[in-house]
């Protein structure tokens, strides 16, 4: 599992993260840290991270997932 805790979030968001890497190892394998991590640097881009916020955060992967 990735190590959210370098990006300084707070432990609600970490354990969130945490909770969609888990899902989505078991939908793309353990590439999953990866790929999760880069889709989190370009959601911090575009706003503050907060809870409320999540959903752009796991929009972006979907909308990638079904394309593949």
């Amino acid at each position: 599992m990735t190590d959210y805790a370098r990006g300084d979030y707070p432990d609600e968001i970490q354990k969130i993260f945490q909770e969609i890497e888990q899902a989505l190892a078991g939908v793309i394998g353990p590439a999953a840290g990866m790929i999760l991590r880069d889709y989190i640097e370009q959601w911090q881009q575009n706003g503050p991270v907060v809870s409320t916020r999540i959903i752009e955060l796991t929009t972006a992967w979907w909308k990638k997932l079904v394309i593949l």
